[in-house]
């Protein structure tokens, strides 16, 4: 009877936490796939988990702040997306070669199909300028 009991709690552990895996790893996906509710979620750790309780002029401000954070980001992300897109671009050729002619298609579709899950691409930019004093980044020469 003891050794059921065992069996139960350890299996039911063991579902809790790749329940648990699974939920964080939705969540990481979500967040690169609309990083628009990344400023809410920020927000909800503030208020709900940390129980910090903003004023009126500290939310206006921490809002702003994660805005322009936000922006810079996603600035970020387009500027370097095209390296990103040669390196992927070049593993699924260099696997692809490898792989007998008849299975590259189905090589090709997993692969873009993964790649699309791992790096979706960056939201458009907003047609506003950057915040005054920011620059735009610029990736690092010869890369």
């Amino acid at each position: 009877m003891a050794l059921l009991a065992l069996a139960t709690f350890v299996s039911g552990a063991v579902v809790g936490a790749s329940l648990t895996a699974m939920l964080i790893h939705r969540q990481r996906v979500d967040m690169l796939r609309h990083p628009d509710r990344f400023n809410g979620m920020i927000l909800d750790v503030l208020r709900d988990d940390l129980k910090i309780d903003l004023g009126g002029r500290q939310m206006a401000e921490v809002t702003t702040s994660l805005e322009q954070f936000q922006e810079r980001i996603q600035t970020l992300r387009r500027e370097y997306r095209p390296l990103y897109d040669r390196e992927y671009e070049q593993l699924e050729t260099r696997i692809g070669q490898l792989l007998p002619a008849e299975v590259r298609p189905r090589w090709q579709q997993a692969f873009q199909a993964a790649r699309n899950a791992w790096s979706p691409p960056p939201p458009p930019a907003k047609s506003s300028s950057a915040p005054a004093g920011s620059a735009p980044a610029t990736p690092a020469a010869g890369k």
